[in-house]
């Protein structure tokens, strides 16, 4: 990291500020220090960074952005905070999808980006502008994740999306999904039927050579489920990995 300039103000940024079609909420710890911008959705918010803020100081401008609150749209793409590598697809693709509460009811997008022959970059058109190459919308809600993958190269694409519900101790519910219907593991939950998969899941990741299924559990809360950013909390974050056969064979 190197120190190349200051800020220019010293007041502090607070509230909502637009950014494209969406806005992000914004903690600033002001002064004329060189700014350190933290973003990393809902984590980006300094309770977090507390001890990487304590430790850097004053001499760096603190200034935290977390994606607005969910349930709102305005016709375009809002959030996107989960994507995955779909080398199934011809051309390789990414997919990603938008989270809103797993309490809410308004049903969440999934979007489709072709990569183009320039390796790295996903594919632009006439305007130069990265457009998806499909859209879906889900009746799933709290989606926590998202992958796809086809049996065959370029066949139909599954899209297997993590309920994560929020609630303490509670498990998430795995679907899989495509234009024909959803299937989810059944007869496993003990509160829904239909919540086996991991807790509070994130970002799902198909490891190509191996078929395994990686995603990681996230959760920083006390044992009410609260988070201020000084509570101690539940160690539950765990990196596990499941084999892709073993999701398809339990869902029904």
């Amino acid at each position: 990291m190197t120190k190349s300039s200051t800020s220019s103000t010293g007041s502090k940024w607070t509230g909502m500020v637009p950014v494209d079609d969406t806005a992000l909420a914004v903690t600033d710890t002001g002064g004329p220090g060189i700014p350190v911008v933290y973003l990393n959705g809902q984590f980006a918010t300094q309770g977090y960074w507390r001890r990487v803020i304590a430790e850097l100081g004053t001499e760096w401008r603190h200034s935290g952005h977390a994606v607005g609150a969910g349930g709102h749209r305005s016709g375009g793409p809002r959030r996107q905070p989960q994507q995955a590598l779909d080398r199934s697809s011809v051309p390789d693709s990414l997919v990603a999808t938008e989270w809103f509460s797993s309490g809410g009811t308004e049903p969440a997008r999934i979007w489709r980006y072709d990569f183009s022959s320039e390796s790295g970059y996903l594919a632009t058109g006439s305007s130069s502008h990265v457009n998806a190459s499909a859209a879906y919308e889900t009746n799933a809600v709290g989606l926590q994740g998202v992958l796809s993958h086809s049996a065959t190269s370029g066949g139909t694409p599954n899209f297997y999306v993590d309920d994560g519900r929020g609630g303490v101790g509670q498990h998430g519910i795995l679907w899989r999904q495509n234009t024909s219907g959803a299937t989810a593991a059944a007869n496993c939950g003990q509160d829904i039927m239909y919540a086996c998969w991991g807790r509070h899941t994130e970002s799902m990741s198909y490891w190509w050579s191996t078929g395994r299924v990686w995603t990681l559990t996230e959760w920083a809360a006390d044992s009410a489920g609260h988070w201020t950013g000084t509570d101690n909390a539940i160690p539950q974050r765990v990196l596990f990995s499941v084999p892709l056969s073993s999701i398809d064979s339990s869902l029904s």
